[in-house]
């Protein structure tokens, strides 16, 4: 399945001036010519094979001070996203954080897998998922050999690492993620 048009719009209407890097692993989608076409695009082919090896080739290649590291299935809050980043990373001691999370299907699982990702595991737990658009001081992110080279709970582990810098800032504008994953996996309940 290929970048949804509607992920491109969003990051598209983001307010200022970003670098914008998408690594792409070898598929057989058009991810990869969707990305080459859309303008303000720096796209790398990669030879990754999970998400934590393509997030670390981004990394590596940012020339940016911080680093958000984008869910491919998530909207950014519109227009404000990057600008709440800029605003919080104001203050030195904020290393890293990410937003509040929602999905984009009103089912009582979902609310509650947000409520407790927001509340228990990030203000808690002090870990963020990816779906939360985690940002980072690159130095942070090098200083802890980026993230950590798993197939599964790359997130988790990268938060524990980011923990020695502090807890994650939560940011007030909330993401959603696409629910399409749920939905395709048998929730017998119809969105309200």
């Amino acid at each position: 399945m290929a970048i949804c048009p509607k992920i491109l719009a969003n990051l598209a209407q983001q307010q200022g001036n970003h670098e914008r890097i998408a690594v792409v692993s070898a598929s057989p989608d058009d991810t990869f010519s969707i990305l080459q076409q859309a303008k303000g695009w720096r796209v790398i082919a990669s030879e990754a094979q999970n998400r934590a090896q393509r997030l670390n080739v981004g990394i590596a290649a940012s020339a940016s001070e911080v680093v958000l590291l984008h869910h491919p299935a998530t909207l950014l809050p519109p227009r404000i996203a990057l600008q709440q980043i800029e605003q919080a990373m104001t203050d030195p001691q904020v290393v890293w954080g990410g937003f509040h999370h929602g999905f984009d299907w009103d089912h009582w699982l979902l609310r509650f897998t947000s409520w407790y990702s927001n509340q228990v595991r990030a203000r808690w737990g002090r870990v963020l998922y990816l779906d939360h658009c985690i940002f980072a001081r690159k130095t942070a992110l090098e200083a802890i050999g980026k993230v950590p080279d798993l197939d599964i709970f790359e997130d988790t582990a990268l938060s524990q690492q980011l923990q020695s810098f502090g807890p994650p800032h939560l940011l007030s504008g909330v993401v959603t993620t696409s629910a399409r994953r749920f939905q395709q996996r048998g929730f017998t309940s119809k969105p309200c």
